[in-house]
């Protein structure tokens, strides 16, 4: 039970810091994405690419209220599902700490986006699925 404790305390603040990073990204995605175009200055390719971002960031954001939802609900005392999502927004937390210091790459917002947003979001499905479907224990 001591380990259980553990895990819910790091996946609170994996979920928390990954939140808090797309939080800060989103408030200064006009920056983000002046950032992210080549050296030629046209508004329109600004534009698209701050739509870009803003869905990119919506998306991560919706999953990742989706989970913490989730977790609060239901899967709070599976381990296997703590340590899957420890590990991917962890992943997630770093790059995008990077990302917001260096000079960013916008298409890295879809990759991360695709391999730590999505698989621990699909997760917490199956075990809400499995949960309140086929009144299986969540842990």
């Amino acid at each position: 039970m001591q380990a259980v404790r553990k895990l819910f305390a790091i996946r609170f603040l994996s979920l928390t810091a990954h939140l808090i990073i797309l939080i800060l990204i989103l408030w200064a995605k006009e920056e983000t994405a002046f950032t992210c175009l080549p050296y030629v200055d046209a508004e329109v390719e600004l534009k698209a690419q701050n739509i870009k971002l803003t869905v990119a960031l919506s998306l991560s954001l919706g999953l990742l209220g989706f989970e913490i939802i989730g977790f609060f609900s239901i899967s709070l005392l599976n381990a296997t599902q703590s340590l899957f999502s420890i590990t991917l927004h962890v992943i997630a937390t770093t790059t995008l700490t990077f990302f917001l210091f260096d000079q960013p790459e916008c298409n890295l917002l879809w990759w991360l986006f695709g391999f730590c947003s999505i698989p621990p979001a699909i997760s917490e499905l199956a075990i809400m699925v499995a949960v309140l479907a086929f009144n299986q224990k969540p842990f």
